[in-house]
């Protein structure tokens, strides 16, 4: 087993320039960490500092290259305490999907598992689990299979899924220690509250699935205090999270706020009860004139994304120390309005405000003043 040790100082992260690290590495920072970012060549470096206090920037610096190049990975992760992965690929064919997202976590990892690394936190994927054998009103935590059948899926979720099992068998292997990280769907200011967890775009009108089913969304902001607390709370290597907000809302509470505030979305509802006999008629349609190799909606794409359930989130909050500070609805209105806060205010108020730090790195960590049951 993997022995916990001093408090980490030094971090490598993966995936800092996008959504979720643009938030992630000020969080660090502002814990006195000393964090590297590893950037590919075309990565928008201004977008990220811009976010970091002029006393912070110091502490930060970037290394290029890529994921599956090990030698140089070993390299980069020189003198490094945790290791941040939330780089992977997003679009692309399923086969290119896993190849980048499996193939560059395979590389990172095995460095990290010979460069004598604390902890290893990996950013995975709500969707990974096997919702579709769920009964409706059932709680999805952490105790439920991750699906057996993600072919049947997407290639997200297609490649999350062998992203995960490939970073268990390094740890199995090599007692690298590894925590992992399953958000929900992410959304704040620059990212669309519209997620097919609400429904599919067919041009410009919205095909609404239900609409009274809770969503597993998180805002950008509660996601990435997570994460930064998971690569430092004591005792969790080996263990799994999801990371989902509190108040979660359902798809017709987004669309109410959308119209109200001036964003109307044209939809079409499709009823609770009506979701998978339409998905099975739209398959059978899709096969029989020849349209779709892979149709856009089957039974068991539907059953795994749109069945109401609940979604657990307190082994985060009783295990990392973890609370959403950002309501739902607070979230959502930042999001419709674009309202981009204060990096620095969220840093000094939210994170380091029970935090004890020397000059250069702190050895204390946020404390969540919520109270689970």
């Amino acid at each position: 087993m993997a022995i916990e040790r001093t408090m980490p100082t030094t971090a490598f992260v993966t995936g800092g320039t996008g959504f979720l690290g643009k938030r992630l590495v000020p969080i660090l920072l502002g814990m006195g960490m000393t964090v590297r970012c590893l950037v590919r060549e075309n990565s928008n470096l201004s977008s990220l500092i811009q976010c970091i206090p002029e006393s912070d920037r110091q502490r930060l610096t970037f290394v290029r290259g890529e994921l599956d190049d090990s030698v140089a990975m070993e390299g980069h992760l020189a003198g490094i305490d945790v290791v941040y992965h939330l780089a992977a690929s997003l679009y692309g064919s399923a086969d290119k999907m896993v190849e980048d997202t499996v193939g560059g976590t395979r590389g990172l990892l095995n460095a990290a598992a010979g460069a004598n690394i604390q902890r290893v936190v990996l950013i995975s994927s709500l969707g990974v689990y096997g919702t579709a054998s769920l009964k409706p009103g059932e709680t999805l935590d952490e105790s439920v299979p991750i699906d057996p059948h993600p072919e049947w899926r997407d290639s997200y979720t297609l490649s999350k899924i062998r992203q995960e099992q490939v970073a268990w068998e390094i740890h199995e292997r090599n007692q690298l220690p590894l925590v992992v990280i399953r958000p929900g769907v992410l959304y704040g200011p620059g990212r669309s509250l519209l997620s097919t967890r609400i429904g599919l775009r067919l041009g410009p009108i919205l095909l609404q699935m239900g609409g009274d089913q809770r969503l597993p969304y998180c805002y950008v902001d509660n996601c990435a205090e997570a994460i930064a607390l998971a690569g430092i709370a004591p005792d969790i290597n080996g263990q799994v999270f999801n990371v989902i907000d509190d108040d979660l809302p359902t798809g017709n509470d987004i669309l109410r706020t959308l119209r109200t505030s001036g964003n109307p979305v044209r939809s079409v509802r499709i009823p609770q009860w009506l979701i998978v006999p339409f998905s099975r008629a739209y398959a059978f349609g899709a096969r029989v004139f020849g349209r779709q190799s892979s149709p856009l909606l089957t039974p068991y794409k539907s059953r795994s994304m749109w069945k109401p359930l609940h979604y657990s989130n307190a082994r985060a909050k009783h295990s990392l120390n973890w609370c959403p500070k950002i309501s739902s609805e607070e979230g959502i209105q930042r999001t419709i309005f674009g309202e981009q806060r204060e990096f620095t205010s969220y840093v000094n108020n939210s994170v380091t405000n029970s935090l004890s730090a020397s000059p250069e790195f702190s050895h204390a960590h946020p404390v969540c003043r919520h109270t689970v049951p």
